[in-house]
């Protein structure tokens, strides 16, 4: 046998590149069952790995796929052959296909030099059967040549594809002139089997009782074999019956258990609507006391009034009995120039300050501002009390949060502050009032607030099995168990229940449906699957009431907001101009920041801050930076929601200059006002309070660092000096009080020039 060229000797002494990949045999579904496909077999593959996704392979063409965690790509034979590496791989590949191949037929060449037939056969058997793997192997790598030559030129590829066929065909032919061969030889040796009949007659007829006995044995394990069969599947048909048994036995523990549930479901809807009538007569009750109070107090308002009237009355009379008795009367005239000197006192009282101090507006507005209507107490308290009724009751739309509940129990006696923490959880609500979840409002309208019933209705359905009209007009198909009705039976079904919740149009659309998909029999009148009158019910009762939700939240979207700007106007309270942040911003904003901290403890901090800020449910920016310093919260560029602040970083030497500072000011402040307040003889029992928290404050600041106890204390200690100056400032003249605040305002302008 000729021994193979080299892989530089078939293709021309081109150099063959040197490999850089192993062959790793790709997945059996890798292949791709395409009419240009490669035929070359997956062991002789050039597959690179790697560990991500290779894209830009991925981009050129090269098939790629996922194995074992990481990423081959396929690099020959490749999708676009058309490049000098796809022929030297190709040679490579016909070289060790070849090389395979050769080994075994220098074997088998050499056993067929024997002596021995027997041997001598069966190698030349064995070389026919290389010859043809030989021959397929070479057709592979032809047709692999043509698929390369076939991507520069399609027509030359057809041309050497049609050449390479009629080579093997003729090809081919060798074998069947050799298979003549060997049959000139078969009939010399069919002769000889002709002498040797004669010598094989004796030897059949002691062989032929041992076949007679060897069938007998074969028949007799048939049987048996026949016989396991049929017990086999007769267990499997037995196993078959009890599961479809078990199914049965658990659709209907099921079927009845959801009849059980909605039956719950049912009572609970019934209780919560109780709960509703109870709510809403304690709302009345409420109300009607609420009304009771209002006239008690005009009653009393009346009587003030009418005793003033008399005490005026008196005044009339004494003056008219003066008068009679030789006393003067004032004419309108003289009343009128009265009036007019009055006005020029006052002009000339504000004629003292500046025009353009805000003061003196402010003075020429006071007589109109108090003209305006402000809410009582009682009224604060009803209006807060009233929205938190509505707001935490849990079928509502817009539940109230476990933090706005807890602080309006804890609030129940300070209607100001119940104001103050409605009037911060509306304002939180401006962001959220419109992200409300459309399939809850469909399941809430249709299990409460427009047709209970519906859900009865349908629960009523399961019943109908056992009785009229459905008894004798119904049949069960015997693979699925699914009962099957009438057309006519399923019409007058939701023609009488659904048309007055649903309509006459839906339920004729329902109807068109379900006459579009009845089977229908010769002779027969149609018949309908009960559960596709029931799944097709219920899609358009979804869609129905999922359009009347629609509408529903659009109404209540419109509806809240007037709400909240009204309750907004009436409720009193803290400036809400100034930067602050509500529970729910602070506790977002807290989270990014210690995302340690569990939310009772960002509850305690939020609780903290709202103790040095203006109101009891928010937190304002001076707090908030208080806070910071207290807890030694300091993040870097991270921006303060409601303020525009930044955070930063405070290095440890500068902690201990603010807590000296902290140290000063506030035994300075203290001491100060209780100096300055001692010399008023109405403020003592002020300045009794202002020195036991001076004394709390000394004790603190001896045992402990300053913290959020001393602002706290001075927090109580500024509010005290506040309510004491204006009772102060009340009690004053007007001359001197308006010459007290313009000193104060120029001293502020001294200070802003400075």
């Amino acid at each position: 046998m000729q021994v193979l060229k080299d892989t530089t000797d078939i293709i021309g002494k081109m150099a063959t590149p040197e490999m850089t990949t192993k062959l790793v045999d790709p997945p059996d579904d890798d292949l791709i069952d395409e009419p240009n496909a490669s035929r070359i077999p997956k062991q002789y593959h050039i597959v690179k790995t790697f560990p991500i996704f290779p894209k830009d392979y991925a981009d050129q063409g090269y098939r790629c796929y996922n194995k074992d965690g990481l990423w081959n790509v396929v690099i020959w034979p490749s999708n676009n052959p058309d490049s000098r590496e796809d022929v030297i791989h190709l040679s490579d590949a016909v070289r060790l296909m070849l090389d395979e191949i050769q080994g075994d037929m220098s074997t088998y060449t050499e056993q067929t030099n024997t002596q021995d037939v027997q041997k001598s056969k069966a190698a030349a058997a064995q070389l026919m059967q290389l010859f043809d793997r030989r021959t397929t192997l070479l057709k592979v790598a032809l047709d692999e040549l043509t698929r390369q030559v076939s991507k520069h030129c399609a027509e030359r590829g057809t041309l050497l594809a049609f050449l390479v066929d009629n080579f093997l065909s003729a090809f081919k032919e060798i074998p069947n002139q050799y298979n003549n061969a060997l049959r000139v030889m078969k009939k010399e040796i069919d002769q000889l089997k002709v002498s040797l009949d004669a010598k094989n007659m004796e030897l059949e007829s002691q062989g032929k009782d041992l076949n007679e006995r060897i069938q007998l044995m074969v028949i007799e394990r048939r049987m048996e074999k026949e016989w396991h069969a049929q017990l086999e599947e007769q267990i499997k048909r037995w196993k078959t019956q009890i599961d479809n048994y078990k199914l049965k036995a658990q659709e209907q523990v099921k079927m009845e258990r959801d009849m059980l549930e909605q039956q719950i479901e049912n009572m609970r809807s019934i209780v919560r609507d109780l709960r509703l009538e109870n709510d809403g007569l304690k709302t009345q009750t409420q109300f009607q006391r609420n009304e009771l109070l209002k006239s008690e107090k005009r009653y009393a308002d009346l009587e003030q009034q009418l005793q003033s009237m008399n005490k005026k009355n008196e005044k009339l009379q004494m003056q008219i009995s003066k008068q009679q008795n030789g006393g003067t009367i004032t004419t309108r005239s003289d009343h009128n120039d009265g009036n007019e000197e009055d006005a020029n006192e006052e002009d000339q009282q504000y004629s003292t300050l500046a025009d353009g101090s805000k003061l003196k507006q402010l003075l020429i507005e006071f007589p109109s501002q108090r003209q305006l209507q402000q809410m009582s107490t009682k009224d604060i308290t009803s209006v807060s009390f009233n929205l938190f009724e509505t707001m935490y009751n849990a079928n509502t739309d817009m539940a109230l949060d476990d933090f706005y509940a807890t602080r309006l129990l804890l609030t129940e006696d300070t209607p100001q502050i119940a104001a103050d923490t409605a009037r911060c959880y509306l304002e939180s609500m401006r962001q959220t009032c419109q992200q409300f979840n459309l399939s809850q409002l469909v399941l809430d309208f249709m299990e409460r607030k427009v047709n209970v019933s519906l859900f009865n209705v349908f629960l009523s359905l399961f019943g109908f099995f056992r009785a009229q009209p459905f008894q004798g007009n119904m049949n069960l198909d015997p693979q699925t168990d699914v009962p099957s009705v009438p057309l006519s039976l399923a019409w007058n079904l939701t023609t009488t229940m659904f048309t007055s919740p649903l309509g006459e149009a839906t339920v004729k659309e329902i109807n068109d449906e379900i006459k579009a998909v009845a089977a229908e029999e010769r002779g027969k009148e149609p018949v309908i699957s009960i559960v596709y009158v029931f799944e097709t019910v219920l899609k358009k009762c979804a869609e129905f009431y999922s359009k009347k939700c629609t509408d529903a939240q659009n109404n209540f979207t419109r509806a809240y907001s007037r709400y909240q700007r009204a309750i907004l106007q009436k409720l009193p309270g803290a400036d809400t101009t100034l930067p602050r942040m509500d529970w729910r911003t602070f506790r977002d904003f807290m989270k990014q920041v210690r995302p340690e901290l569990t939310i009772q403890e960002l509850e305690e901090m939020f609780m903290e801050g709202t103790k040095f800020s203006d109101s009891i449910a928010s937190v304002t920016s001076d707090a908030f930076d208080t806070l910071c310093v207290s807890r030694q919260v300091y993040v870097n560029k991270i921006k303060v929601p409601g303020s525009g602040k930044r955070l930063r970083y405070v290095p440890p030497d500068m902690l201990s200059i603010i807590e000296t500072a902290w140290r000063s000011s506030l035994r300075t402040s203290v001491k100060k006002a209780i100096t300055e307040l001692g010399k008023n003889e109405q403020s003592q029992g002020i300045v009794a309070s202002l020195r036991l928290i001076d004394q709390k404050l000394e004790d603190s600041l001896r045992n402990q660092a300053a913290g959020p106890f001393c602002v706290q204390m001075l927090y109580e200690a500024a509010t005290i000096i506040s309510n004491e100056a204006v009772n102060i400032a009340a009690s004053l003249p007007m001359e001197k009080c308006l010459r007290i605040m313009e000193k104060a305002i120029n001293v502020l302008n001294l200070d802003d020039g400075k």
